[in-house]
């Protein structure tokens, strides 16, 4: 996630805290669940959140090259 988003680790102390992650797909490709697991001030801190009512498919064009 470190990757992705490096402000992932904005909020941990030593320089960011492992985290398991699960992600739900549905058969459409929607991601409709992602529960995230990690440990806070020595205490397993569970977040689950879950999506739906989603609108019509969007389209985007990539952004330009820069350079």
């Amino acid at each position: 996630m470190r990757r992705a988003d490096p402000s992932v680790d904005a909020g941990a102390q030593g320089g960011g805290a492992p985290a398991d992650c699960d992600l739900w797909i549905d058969r459409l490709g929607r991601p409709v669940r992602v529960e995230q697991a990690m440990v806070v001030d020595g205490t397993r801190t569970v977040t689950d959140d879950r999506f739906s009512d989603f609108g019509p498919p969007e389209t985007f064009a990539p952004p330009l090259a820069s350079g």
